[in-house]
């Protein structure tokens, strides 16, 4: 990703899965109702991704990709 990436992630009744680059930085915002947002993704010191998370009875995951993936 580059200077200032940002992402929406929307999950109504059914799940998404971000998976972003190792040593990344995630700044997570949005709502949840009813469904939830994980965010699995050690601190690092790589890019900053912004990522707005909407979930309606449903989830969204963030999480790192894995070496050689």
């Amino acid at each position: 990703p580059g200077e200032d990436a940002r992402l929406t992630a929307v999950a109504v009744l059914g799940g998404v899965t971000v998976t972003v680059p190792p040593g990344s930085r995630i700044a997570l915002s949005g709502l949840s109702l009813l469904g939830g947002r994980d965010v699995r993704v050690p601190p690092g010191d790589g890019p900053e991704i912004r990522v707005r998370a909407i979930a309606v009875l449903g989830g969204v995951e963030i999480k790192e990709r894995e070496p050689g993936g």
